[in-house]
């Protein structure tokens, strides 16, 4: 006679229990919703004893009535990211960013974390991620941009219920340096200038320095733009890469204009007169050449690239520069187009200008932003504020 296989039927409110007398454990079971067929996905749980089947099945129950249960996923962490970074990501973010996070997830994150389940994804594996990047020489800056792609892609996992919680929240980001961003003084500045009249987007850098726009700002300027009876600049959009599709169906990158990322970016700079009047002579050149659309263009009258202008117009731009100046006023060779901005700021907040002013000629969205990034220069401000209030002090006990 065929025996009989022992099971014990399952209480009320227990859930799926029963006892498998071949692996010698007791089994539960517990529904986490339905799969994209309708069907119904179950949890299985495995204990030794019943009462400790029961705690399981006890805690799976809280986790579903708080929406923290989910089904395990077989997807791997490549196949995730790859999903995430086409289907949300290049929807959520503008195409230079997007790039940025594809070369991010391509080169730095699936080699090392790819093959993992994603459902099995630990901050361990994360953390090991970062101090081998950091080991191999990967910049904070870098390992910083690397944890903030993990945290969003991970967090929109979370919300599409693939994975209880998002395992970045526990690991810390890298801390970037406190580095003092390198800025011209009156001499670099005036060789810098002195070699660069011979360019024909000498205007550029003289308006960088006035005015400290970004460099997206200043190509995406428009002589609509400027208004030169008011002496003021309107900051209406920035440059950016773009992707198109082209005629035989290939898609392909170009030059782009974006409206400024924050509410702020969209100002009104007024400007000095000196610099009023470079612009009047770079339009007349301008005229000359016939581009009467963008201030600052390449030959054909186009937008310029970054890359084009960093190339063929900057880094020979500072080399020269550096022929003229003595050993002790050097450029540091990694001097950016972008450190015309600081210099700007600088400048203005040691004349005395305040952290408000400097706010709205940046266009930082957060006066924080501008108090962090030059806290360097508030020492001598404080200086100065005190030397101004010592001598209304001592007029007063004459």
């Amino acid at each position: 006679m065929k025996r009989r296989r022992k099971t014990t039927r399952r209480g009320k409110g227990e859930g799926g229990v029963n006892f498998n007398e071949a692996k010698g454990l007791w089994v539960g079971s517990i529904s986490t919703g339905l799969d994209a067929n309708g069907k119904t996905v179950r949890r299985y749980v495995y204990a030794k004893r019943k009462e400790d089947l029961l705690d399981k099945l006890d805690l799976l129950k809280s986790q579903r009535k708080d929406r923290s249960l989910v089904a395990p996923s077989r997807m791997k962490v490549s196949e995730y990211f790859q999903t995430w970074l086409e289907g949300t990501a290049r929807l959520r973010v503008r195409f230079g960013t997007y790039q940025n996070y594809s070369g991010l997830i391509k080169n730095k994150i699936v080699p090392k974390l790819g093959g993992l389940k994603l459902s099995l994804l630990s901050a361990v594996h994360i953390q090991s991620l970062l101090a081998d990047l950091e080991r191999h020489g990967e910049s904070a800056y870098r390992r910083q941009q690397i944890h903030s792609v993990l945290y969003s892609a991970l967090g929109d996992a979370v919300r599409l219920r693939l994975i209880p919680y998002n395992v970045c929240a526990s690991v810390r980001s890298a801390r970037l340096p406190d580095k003092e961003k390198p800025v011209l003084d009156e001499l670099q500045a005036s060789k810098l200038l002195e070699k660069a009249k011979a360019d024909r987007l000498f205007a550029l850098y003289f308006i960088a320095l006035a005015t400290g726009m970004r460099q997206g700002e200043l190509f995406g300027l428009k002589w609509s733009d400027i208004d030169f009876k008011a002496g003021t600049i309107s900051i209406q959009r920035t440059t950016a890469p773009e992707q198109v599709e082209a005629a035989n169906g290939i898609p392909k990158v170009r030059i782009g204009t974006n409206a400024p990322k924050t509410r702020k970016g969209r100002r009104l700079i007024t400007l000095p007169a000196s610099a009023i009047q470079i612009l009047r002579e770079h339009k007349k050149r301008m005229l000359k050449e016939g581009h009467l659309e963008w201030v600052f263009c390449n030959e054909h009258g186009g937008l310029l690239d970054r890359n084009h202008v960093r190339r063929r117009k900057w880094r020979p731009l500072l080399e020269e520069t550096n022929t003229a100046l003595p050993n002790d006023h050097k450029l540091p060779t990694r001097f950016r187009f972008h450190d015309l901005r600081h210099t700007a700021a600088t400048w203005r907040l040691s004349q005395s200008d305040s952290l408000k002013v400097i706010q709205e000629l940046l266009g930082h969205a957060k006066i924080t932003t501008t108090s962090d990034t030059y806290s360097h220069v508030t020492p001598s401000m404080q200086a100065q504020s005190a030397e101004r209030i010592n001598k209304k002090l001592a007029r007063l006990v004459r």
